[in-house]
């Protein structure tokens, strides 16, 4: 059986995602369309995509465009309140609850990537500099993605991030976890 085929077989209807390996010094990405206002975004939600994301705080201008596209999964979820009624009815008897939507939470965002050095024996001393001012900001971070667009998100707040064990010495792999954020004002005291 092929390597696809089974692949298939696990997970019925799913197309694998394509990312070439880590160790491989440049890679073209895939590119998501910009965000138009038919687009059924159903088809995007809690998949990878690998395409383009700059970060930029509020007093840059430029912003910081990650080297190497990292994969970006976003979740959404809705703020639902169950309630249990009596509901007999002789001729037709119904089940469960009545639901009532409260709300769109912000939504979930997870971005995973990795830095890579030129010289493969020195770490990515500089971008994981860079990155670390990012992660560590208490502040907004205005981002620029093609995905994120979609979903009408073009800032966002640093929840958690990770830096892994990466093999390689000129490697670091890292993930953020980050929340959408609308027109509030985030509210953080030092």
């Amino acid at each position: 059986m092929e390597h696809k085929n089974i692949l298939e077989s696990i997970f019925p209807g799913v197309e694998p995602l394509k990312v070439p390996p880590y160790w491989l010094r440049s890679f073209a990405s895939s590119q998501v369309q910009a965000a138009q206002s038919d687009v059924d975004t159903s088809t995007y939600e809690g998949r990878l995509y690998q395409c383009p994301l700059t970060l930029k705080l509020p007093d840059e201008s430029e912003g910081w465009r990650l080297p190497i596209d990292p994969v970006i999964t976003v979740k959404g979820k809705h703020r639902l309140v169950r309630r249990n009624v009596l509901k007999q009815n002789a001729s037709a008897p119904r089940r469960g609850s009545v639901k009532e939507l409260w709300a769109q939470e912000d939504y979930s965002i997870s971005i995973a990537g990795i830095l890579r050095s030129a010289d493969d024996d020195a770490l990515p001393e500089s971008d994981l500099w860079t990155l670390r001012k990012y992660v560590e900001a208490r502040e907004l971070i205005t981002v620029e993605n093609d995905l994120l667009l979609i979903f009408g998100i073009t800032r966002m707040v640093i929840e958690s991030f990770d830096l892994p064990h990466t093999p390689g010495a000129a490697n670091q792999q890292y993930s953020i976890t980050a929340y959408s954020d609308d027109d509030f004002e985030l509210l953080i005291e030092n």
